[in-house]
């Protein structure tokens, strides 16, 4: 029997544990899907024959592949999540929810979440448990926002079952970018007065099927977000964006689209830095298209705010007090960082710097560590596996 191309159902949930199908999937009121339930990677061959022709291949590693679009709209109440949020987890994006107020999403470098998708194709099952992905939007006048996703995941062999009833109410209809006064509160480079009309930016995530002798795993391995502004052509007393390109140097981005709460969407990147700036036409207006680059805001950290914490640490038995300035990972807690998490210390005197532990609103964190001259010290503790980097301790902490 033949399958019909007009039904397709995108279901997605959050993985408790990393590659194990989650048990509860939301719908996905998604367009414009392509999937790959099977991207095959081979090994040839090179065998000879006593005649022409092509070469035998094995299969050496196998993953699962899906795009797709989605509407971006709020949920209707403030501080409730969007239905698109599980999303954004699995492409590196914390979910910072205020109660009653608002749901932010921020990058973060460590600890990414996973989704299970399940897609439907008619009665075509394709299920891809472990997918991480990256994303991408675009804000155009006369058009509604929309995120393009595209997913990594592991293969599961493709099985024959009815698509599942889905309700979407969870999705609001989206309004139109400019129309109405959609748009507001456009900032850039501390300008608000500039005629924009098409914003965009991809997150730019490495995702890689990563593929051992006993393990196979997708990991996000970096992220480079870009994007684009197109705008009418500003007069140069009011900023000459050749110079900004010219010297590197760097401002602000933020707007709001929407206007009834619940359904507000605002986007800020506190370090943009031009990458391009060319000249086009729209509507016989002369235009400046300029490419971007979104930088981290503390080059030194993580792309999230540093949050400090009270560190107790004994060396040699002697307490010392240190001040640390902890990355936040948002989407990890605080018991996720007790179970044995590892991170990465340093020991410089008597302060720790440490990176990549999860949510410390404040508090007492004991640690124990030797007194080990000039070496790593790879020891395992009673709250995780540290990487210590020790530098001359000596009783309480003095340098000698």
């Amino acid at each position: 029997m033949s399958k019909r191309a007009n039904i397709k159902v995108i279901t997605a949930g959050i993985e408790t544990a990393y590659g194990t199908p989650s048990a509860v999937s939301l719908p996905v009121l998604a367009s414009d899907i392509k999937l790959t339930p099977s991207v095959n990677e081979t090994a040839v061959r090179s065998v000879l024959y006593p005649h022409y022709g092509a070469k035998p291949s094995v299969t050496v590693g196998e993953h699962a592949s899906c795009e797709f679009s989605v509407e971006i709209a709020g949920s209707g109440t403030p501080g409730t999540p969007p239905a698109w949020g599980v999303l954004l987890r699995a492409c590196g994006f914390a979910e910072i929810i205020t109660a009653g107020v608002m749901t932010e999403y921020k990058p973060v470098s460590y600890s990414p979440e996973s989704v299970t998708l399940r897609i439907n194709m008619d009665d075509i099952r394709c299920e891809i448990p472990g997918a991480r992905g990256t994303v991408s939007f675009e804000y155009a006048a006369k058009a509604f926002p929309v995120f393009k996703f595209k997913f990594t995941g592991k293969y599961v062999p493709v099985t024959e079952l009815p698509a599942p009833a889905a309700d979407y109410s969870a999705y609001r209809i989206p309004v139109a970018a400019g129309e109405k006064g959609n748009t507001s509160g456009l900032s850039f480079f501390g300008l608000s007065g500039l005629v924009v009309s098409k914003l965009s930016a991809d997150a730019g995530i490495s995702v890689v099927n990563h593929q051992t002798l006993t393990t196979q795993d997708i990991l996000m391995t970096g992220r480079e977000m870009k994007g684009s502004i197109s705008m009418d052509f500003p007069r140069l007393s009011v900023k000459n964006f050749y110079s900004v390109l010219s010297s590197g140097e760097t401002g602000a981005l933020s707007f709001l689209h929407g206007k009834d709460a619940g359904n507000i969407i605002g986007f800020s990147a506190p370090k943009v830095q031009l990458t391009s700036a060319e000249t086009g036409e729209s509507d016989n207006i002369i235009q400046l298209d300029a490419g971007l680059s979104f930088l981290p805001d503390k080059e030194l950290e993580n792309d999230d705010t540093a949050y400090p914490l009270s560190v107790s640490l004994k060396i040699k038995g002697q307490p010392v007090q240190a001040e640390v300035s902890v990355i936040y990972a948002p989407v990890q807690q605080w018991h996720d960082y007790l179970s044995g998490k590892t991170n990465d210390a340093a020991f410089f005197g008597a302060v720790l710097k440490s990176w990549n532990i999860s949510k410390p609103d404040g508090g007492i964190l004991e640690l124990s560590a030797d007194n080990i001259r000039r070496v790593m010290n790879n020891r395992q503790f009673g709250l995780g596996l540290f990487k210590a980097y020790s530098a001359f301790f000596n009783g309480a902490g003095q340098k000698n």
